[in-house]
């Protein structure tokens, strides 16, 4: 009886592990290539800091969605204009 409970316990942490390994493999297999050594942490270093870049461009473009957007209002009321006046 104690030895099955040690053993469920040793599978189960072995699986956390596992998941644990997988997961950093995914992440590793998602950022961009880097000739830096593959720790966890230097994955989780350069996880941040894709993300961080990330955000940023996103945010830029989301600006320049923006002003877009305005410039097309404006270039179709103009267009609108001279259409009425033609």
């Amino acid at each position: 009886r104690r030895e099955d409970i040690r053993k469920q316990r040793i599978e189960s942490e072995q699986r956390r592990r596992d998941e644990l390994r997988e997961g950093y493999n995914r992440l590793k297999s998602a950022l961009p290539p880097s000739n830096q050594k593959s720790s966890k942490a230097s994955i989780l270093e350069r996880a941040t800091v894709c993300i961080t870049d990330l955000n940023q461009k996103t945010g830029s473009l989301a600006s320049r969605v923006e002003e877009l957007e305005v410039e097309l209002r404006r270039v179709r009321v103009l267009n609108e204009t001279l259409m009425l006046s033609a």
